[in-house]
């Protein structure tokens, strides 16, 4: 789905930033995020309603690569630990969790890039292999090809392929499994507008029945602003509405049931570097919620 973008050359950077919640009139932090010099991410709290962490989240980079994070669970209690390992070209290859218990878990990341392809195994700290997942992507990036092997990483469990419209966006999507539990095959059709905008989207089982559809409609600089959504195997419904303002910011989110009553309405209202600074939030039956985003920034 398209989103509005507001591009400002004179943005600083972002140092720290805090968000509160109003609940039921009761004010209190509910995230804080702390930023390097580059942008990157280096801290990450959410905190209950009683000021205490639920979780926090600590980055360690060298250059722009995250190299380590650190968990922790509720109080700051050490959770676990995932390092990071690179190829030359800045891909992940080695991916290693350490958890509270003292066990380990080793991911690799094995690249064909001739054949636009990688390998994914899990060891236990005992080298045992736990998981094995192949991938095949195309030119755009784009997987065609996942294959799961059993626990051992030796036998087949599950295939499945994908293919896409020549402008890359989903046709069909086809898997397979060694037990017979399958096949699942969901087939894509889709309506354009006379703007060449993605009007709708239908979903189809392996029998050609329509599960599922999407319909947008969009405003005259490109941006969604309604979108329905009907699952015809489960009922289920849902309209959502955007409305923007002068400078191309989501200024309200609207969501309604089947009866054209609303269920959720959003609010929010931006900063002029067009960083939400504020959302306001109700949902029927549960009140209203009000958000404050405020930003330190480095010196310029």
């Amino acid at each position: 789905m398209k989103q509005a973008k507001t591009h400002m050359e004179s943005q600083p950077t972002i140092k720290k930033l805090f968000i509160y919640a109003t609940i039921h009139g009761n004010r209190h932090l509910l995230e804080f995020r702390e930023f390097d010099e580059k942008g990157n991410i280096t801290t990450e709290i959410a905190f209950y309603e009683d000021g205490s962490v639920y979780e926090k989240v600590v980055h360690t980079y060298i250059g722009d690569k995250v190299v380590q994070s650190n968990y922790f669970s509720e109080n700051e209690k050490a959770s676990h630990t995932v390092s990071f390992g690179y190829d030359d070209d800045g891909h992940i290859i080695k991916e290693s969790t350490w958890y509270a218990d003292g066990s380990l878990t080793i991911k690799t990341i094995e690249r064909n890039v001739a054949e636009l392809s990688d390998t994914i195994v899990t060891r236990d700290e005992d080298g045992t292999v736990e998981g094995k997942t192949y991938h095949q992507f195309n030119e755009a990036g784009k997987p065609i090809l996942e294959i799961i092997y059993d626990d051992d990483g030796q036998e087949e469990v599950e295939r499945t392929s994908f293919q896409y419209t020549d402008s890359d966006l989903p046709l069909r999507i086809e898997a397979h499994s060694a037990d017979g539990s399958k096949p699942f095959i969901r087939d894509f059709d889709y309506v354009s507008n006379d703007r060449g905008e993605l009007a709708a989207t239908y979903i189809r089982d392996e029998n050609g029945n329509v599960m599922g559809s999407e319909n947008r409609t969009f405003d005259e600089k490109g941006n969604v602003t309604s979108l329905e959504e009907i699952n015809h195997y489960t009922g289920q419904y849902r309209q959502m509405e955007w409305d923007f303002d002068d400078k191309n910011h989501n200024n309200a989110i609207r969501q309604f049931d089947r009866h054209g009553n609303l269920t959720v309405e959003i609010l929010l209202k931006y900063n002029d570097y067009g960083q939400i600074i504020h959302e306001e939030t109700r949902a029927t039956g549960q009140g209203m919620t009000l958000k404050e985003y405020v930003y330190e920034y480095y010196s310029s």
